[in-house]
């Protein structure tokens, strides 16, 4: 299912239901999206990308495989007012991207919490990277743990029990955050540096061995010496 707008093209009032494999699309390049309700059953991937007006919408993707969701705008909102269902991040790939000042007003319904859903954001200036992540409206997340209560982020601050690493994993690269901190340490950054770590303990322990043998030696020609 492909779903497609352009500049001053419109989509509105749409509803999808699949219990079928295989991907549901939305592009939105420079038009209007809004009250598009996307609640497959059963679907392979959900792709939304909009740099376009994209609100009032529901996209479930709690029984999707992969989700990706893209909300692009660098002077005003794009994804305003969009509620997005995810699944637990060990059963299934979900993505929400923010370009700018894309993302504002989502409302997110997770397992464990916003950590069910890969963060990132770009291309939003560090000024407002630093007091808001260019996220000028509130967004809700619920979790179990609070089904009923949302946990509420607004200017770079999480309150609740569904917050998880919210503020580290809308950090934006090359911003310099009161902490000291910068972005959140990427999963490359992890598994380099567990490489790095594993050959400087190979390293360490190859020298000390080196020496232990070398040590033995001499503790053996040193006897022979003795006994001769």
């Amino acid at each position: 299912v492909l779903l497609t707008t352009t500049a001053n093209g419109i989509i509105t009032n749409i509803k999808l239901i699949s219990d079928e494999m295989g991907t549901i699309k939305a592009i939105n390049n420079g038009g209007t999206m809004k009250e598009i309700s996307i609640e497959p059953t059963k679907v392979d991937n959900i792709i939304i990308n909009s740099f376009g007006e994209f609100s009032d919408s529901v996209i479930d993707g709690s029984n999707a495989m992969n989700l990706s969701v893209i909300c692009a705008n660098m002077t005003d909102s794009t994804c305003d007012n969009i509620t997005l269902h995810v699944s637990e991040s060990t059963s299934t790939s979900s993505k929400l991207i923010c370009k700018g000042f894309g993302c504002q007003d989502m409302i997110f319904y997770t397992s464990n919490n916003i950590d069910d859903i890969d963060l990132e954001l770009s291309d939003c200036p560090c000024d407002n990277a630093l007091k808001t992540s260019c996220i000028n409206k509130p967004w809700n997340i619920y979790c179990d743990k609070s089904e009923t209560t949302p946990s509420i982020f607004a200017n770079n601050t999480c309150t609740g029990d569904c917050c998880g690493n919210v503020g580290k994993d809308l950090r934006v690269s090359g911003c310099s955050y009161p902490d000291g901190g910068s972005n959140k340490k990427s999963k490359t950054g992890a598994i380099v540096g567990g490489i790095c770590g594993g050959i400087l303990a190979l390293v360490i322990i190859g020298f000390a061995f080196y020496y232990y043998k070398k040590k033995q030696v001499a503790q053996n020609e040193e006897a022979l010496l003795v006994n001769d």
